[in-house]
Parts: C-alpha cells; structure tokens; sequence
C-alpha cells in the first residue's frame, strides 16, 4: 500500500524474508564487471592515479564488490598504510568473524590453509573432527565460507574475508599452524608447491627450498613456466638464507639455471632477466669447476652468450666445456658440447669445423640408448638432437649441397614432432626458424615468410612470446599475405634487440636492404648493409660476410656508383667465402663479378667462376647460370 508520491528502496541478502518480494520491481545488484571496476578505481583515485599492475591487483582482490574496490583504493593511495587489509575492512570482516556461532580458531585454520580447503585437512590440521564439521555448517550460514565444486571442498566468500581471518592470529601462532598443515599435507601427499609454502610461511626455509625446486621442475615439465619462474624465485630467495658453502652455491647454480630455463622459454635466451640468472651462474661456476655438475649451466650461459651476440664470449665458454669432457667423469655430456661448439662454428662462419661438431653430436647421440639419447641434464627449453639436425641443414645450405640440407631439415622436423610437449614445440619453432632462415638465404623470401607464419602460430598456440617475435621478423609485413613492411620489419627488429636477441640481426638488416631495393632506394640498401656489417664485426658472426659484401656491390651499383671499392666487395666475399667453405655465397660472388660492367670486371672473372663452379658438391640453380655465361651463352 506505498503512496505513489513516494518510492520505497529496500535492501537485502536474502530475498526469501521478503513475502512480498513478487509484488514489486526487483533489481539483481550483481559485482562489478572488470571495465566498471576499473571505471570505479579510477574516478576515485582522481589525478593522482595508480598504475595498471596495482589497479588490477585491486581489481582481483576486490572480486567486483564497490565497497572493498572503494576501500582497497583508498589504501593504496595512502602511502603510510602497510596494513594488507584497509581498518574499514578489516573492521567489518573481524565484525562478521565474531559473530556469536563462529569458532574463530577454525577459521583462522581454514583460512591458514589457503582461499580454498577440504575438511578432511581442516579436521586432521584441529584434531577434532566433530567440531570441524559443526562449524563448517556454520560458517556457511554465517556467509563466511561457501561449498566449493566437489565434494568435501569449501572456499572462502571472499579472499579478503581470508585474509582478515589469516591476520587476526599472532604471528607464533600462525607459524606453528602453517607447520603442522605441512606434516598434515605431507602425510596426504599433497602438492610439493602446496608443502612448501606451508614449510616457508612455518619458518623452515631450507625444507621449503627443497620442495619448490621440485614443484618448479614438475611445473617445467608441464609446461608451465610461468607458475615455474615464480616457484623458483622463491627458491632463490630462500637461499640467501641457508649456510654458505659448496652445497648451498650448487643449490643456487641449480635454481638459477632452471629459471633461466623457464624464462628462456618465455621470454628467449637473452632475455634480461635469463642475462641476470647466467651472469650469477658463471661466478657461481667458477667457483664450483671440480663439479661435473656444472656442465650444463656452462652450455646455458653459452647459450645466452651466443644469442646476445658475444660470440668471443661464447668461444671461451665452448673452449672451457671442451676441455672438462676430457676428464674423468666428465664425458657422459660430450655430444651436447659438440653440437653447441658446432653451432658457434657455425655462426663464425667456420664451416668445415661446424659439420665436423655437429657430425661428432650426432654420432654420440646415437651411441646412447633409445630412451638416454639426450642427457637429463640438459639445461635448455630445445632439444639438442633436433637443433643440431637443422644446423647440420644450414650448414649443408651455405655450402651448397641442397640435397644434404633438405635431408637434414626432414629430419629435424620429424624429431621435433616426435618427442612430444614441453620440448617438442619449442624445438620445432626453433628448427623452423632456421629453415625459414635458409629460405631467405636461397632468396625464396616467400617459402621464408611462410615458414615464420608457422613459428609465429607456435608461439601463440604455447604462449612463446619469444617466438612469435623471432617467427615475426620473416613474415615481414604487419597482415598476412601483405607486402613486406618496411616500418614493419625495422619494428621487429628493433623488439628483438630490446629482447637481448643479437643474433642474426645482420640477417635481418640484410633482408630489410632487400625489401627498400625493390621498392627503389638502393641508397637506402647500402647503407643498411652498412649497419650490418658493424654488427658482423661487433659480434664476430662471420657467416653473413660474404653475402653482405656482395649485396653492398649489388646495391651500389644500382645507386650509380662505379669506383673500385665495388670489385674489392665482390673479390673480398670470394675470398672470405672460400675460406669459410661457404660454396654457394662463392658461386654467387663469382657470377657478380662476371656480370660488372666491363670496365670494372677484371681480366680473371672466368677462372674465378669455373673455381667456384667446379667446388660446388652438388647442383644448385646458380650454377647453370654460370654454364651459360662461361660458355658465351648469357
């Protein structure tokens, strides 16, 4: 019977007290959606703003109720409050928590053992199953816990009614309840993640580190790098804590090597965080030579050495490896130093080395078992059976025996495929990368940008973000199937340096000179061949010379230029590529040099051509271009 000229809001929880709640327009008040929620943050922190990370931490803690958004903002913007919950809250929930029926011992057990918990821990953690049970019943009518999706499993309302549960215990007290949960959670063979944190929060450090260095390899194992970097980090925090020695600073090589794994895997091997990790490991190293223990974390800091573009760096770490294989007890992990030496040779462009290493890696790997063929402790997110197959192919590529590379390629895919998730999709992102590689080095700039669509599809399928920027820099246009993009690739470019990731960048340039030849800037080309070759000598990734040298030749003769420095390019890529073994770069110098205009062409071209023809190890289309200009033909 409400009077029309007045309108009556009523309130509540429980629409069954209300007998008349059909009769009258009933408006659901559901939390706040992630937008609203952030709308709400945001006009009540005004101009002094917060940023993105401490807003959604906000967000996620709130859960979309205005008045704990409202309060949890307010904190946050005064800066003298360290309480994890603001005294608004934290009155409210101590409020709810002294309700008459409410055993607050046990729930500040439940709340001990996390968000989320069974009661048969709760009842084995108290010791009274008959009171555990009652006060569940009442926990749930008070609003104060909910029953969670299986069986005997509950969790709180809200977490911040969690927290102010966990807070309100004295802080011996809360310890020794996080011990006893660990004893309880052992004895049930709970999560070692789950001990551990039980174990830390207890004030049993060393115990704790222990079991998350198994969680975060069980997490690797998985896949699950992101939860594993976490577990790890706090491993590694734990260790500040335990007695120097031998012992302890094998424990932090081992951890540092691991979370370097996972971040690699992440975030590519020369990341910043992955530089931080094996900077410390090689001091660490250092100091533990006797130990064969540490072979693995001197292939890992190789690794980040190599794709930083220190390869002086990396050659000192690969000569140190080569040399602990030789002693005893040493040599079970001779095959893997062999394909890393391999791979460096590979980057100095020393060929004829690089296949020997690769062939040795090879042949060792197929001495061991069916199920020992890579060694457990190999410290990197690759397999070293399948990157040594498509170096073999790159390097087979360079030297121009197509049918050697394409047999070397078939074979690192169809290993890739074979060996299964974590690994598997890695490491064939990585093979692909390198095929995609030798496409472009064959001037097949399509197959190349295909392939790289491949790597880029890995990458978001698994959440590589190291290889969809890595697969990125050979698609070369910001749409698939698009001209390449020249603002594109100098992005891409630039990402992956930010990344740490030298390698391979005076491919990138190369290819970049490529695309502003086409579109008519041969200026432009020279001087990002330039660019290159500075990277080149920086690094010491010798492998691109000879093609750099003839492109700059190539591109400046289309800029106009006609000085003698075009033929000392073309006759130093010959030189260079003879020495390196690299046959079809030599090929390609020699039919450049042919075709200068007369003038320039010196009186030798055609030895030099049939040299480099009769040194190829197999047919190559180059070649019968270079039949028919030496037989007068072109």
């Amino acid at each position: 019977r409400c009077p029309s000229s007045i309108l009556f809001v009523v309130t509540t929880r429980d629409r069954s007290l209300v007998p008349w709640a059909d009769e009258v327009d009933l408006v659901t008040l559901d939390r706040l959606d992630g937008e609203d929620a952030s709308l709400l943050v945001d006009a009540i922190a005004g101009d002094e703003g917060l940023e993105p990370g401490l807003r959604d931490s906000i967000i996620r803690r709130a859960s979309g109720v205005p008045l704990f958004i409202e309060e949890l903002t307010r904190s946050c913007l005064n800066t003298d409050l360290d309480d994890p919950i603001p005294l608004r809250l934290q009155e409210l929930f101590t409020w709810r928590l002294k309700a008459p029926r409410v055993d607050l011992e046990v729930v500040q057990v439940a709340a001990t053992i996390g968000p989320g918990f069974t009661g048969s821990v709760l009842v084995e953690a108290i010791g009274d199953e008959e009171r555990v049970r009652d006060q569940i019943e009442v926990l749930v009518d008070e609003g104060i816990i909910e029953p969670g999706p299986t069986g005997d499993t509950y969790r709180f309302r809200h977490a911040l009614m969690r927290d102010a549960a966990y807070e309100t215990q004295v802080l011996d007290v809360r310890s020794e309840t996080h011990r006893r949960l660990a004893e309880v959670l052992v004895a049930q063979e709970a999560e070692p993640a789950v001990i551990a944190e039980h174990l830390d929060r207890g004030g049993q450090p060393e115990q704790a580190l222990a079991l998350y260095l198994m969680a975060g390899q069980s997490e690797q194992a998985r896949g699950a790098h992101k939860e594993a970097t976490r577990l790890l980090s706090r491993a590694l925090e734990l260790v500040e804590q335990v007695r120097p020695g031998e012992d302890r600073d094998l424990q932090e090589l081992t951890l540092r090597m691991l979370r370097a794994l996972s971040v690699s895997s992440m975030r590519g091997y020369a990341a910043p965080e992955v530089q931080e990790d094996h900077r410390a490991a090689e001091r660490l190293a250092a100091r533990l030579e006797s130990r064969p223990e540490v072979l693995p974390s001197l292939i890992a800091i190789w690794a980040y050495w190599l794709t930083s573009g220190d390869l002086a760096s990396a050659r000192g770490l690969i000569d140190r490896l080569e040399t602990l294989v030789q002693r005893p007890g040493f040599g079970w992990f001779e095959p893997e130093v062999a394909g890393s030496a391999g791979w460096l040779d590979f980057y100095q462009g020393d060929l004829e080395s690089a296949r020997m290493h690769l062939e040795k890696a090879m042949a060792g790997f197929e001495d061991r078992g069916e199920e020992e063929k890579v060694s457990p402790f190999w410290p990197l997110p690759n397999d070293p059976i399948a990157v040594s197959e498509i170096a073999l192919a790159c390097v087979s590529v360079v030297q121009g025996d197509m049918a050697a590379g394409a047999k070397w390629e078939e074979a690192a895919v169809r290993r890739a495929q074979e060996i299964g998730f974590p690994r598997g999709p890695f490491s064939l992102a990585f093979v692909k990368t390198y095929a995609a590689w030798t496409r472009r080095y064959l001037g097949d700039h399509e197959a190349a940008r295909l392939l790289g669509a491949e790597v880029v599809g890995i990458g978001q399928s698994y959440g590589y973000a190291y290889w969809m920027l890595l697969g990125s820099s050979y698609v070369s246009s910001g749409s698939p199937g698009g001209e390449p993009d020249k603002e594109f690739i100098e992005q891409t470019i630039e990402n992956l340096r930010l990344l740490g990731q030298e390698a391979f960048a005076a491919s990138n340039l190369a290819y970049l000179a490529v695309v502003h030849s086409e579109e008519g800037d041969p200026e432009r080309s020279v001087s990002l061949i330039d660019e290159a070759l500075e990277v080149v000598h920086k690094t010491g990734e010798h492998l691109h010379l000879p093609e750099l040298l003839r492109n700059r030749t190539r591109y400046a003769l289309a800029a106009g230029e006609r000085s003698e420095r075009v033929v000392e390019d073309l006759e130093q890529a010959i030189e260079i590529a003879d020495r390196q073994g690299a046959r079809l770069a030599r090929l390609r110098a020699a039919l450049d040099l042919a075709r200068l205009p007369e003038e320039l062409r010196p009186s030798d071209w055609d030895e030099v051509l049939r040299s480099a023809v009769d040194d190829l190890p197999g047919p190559v289309p180059e070649a019968e271009t270079a039949g028919a200009i030496l037989s007068g033909k072109a």
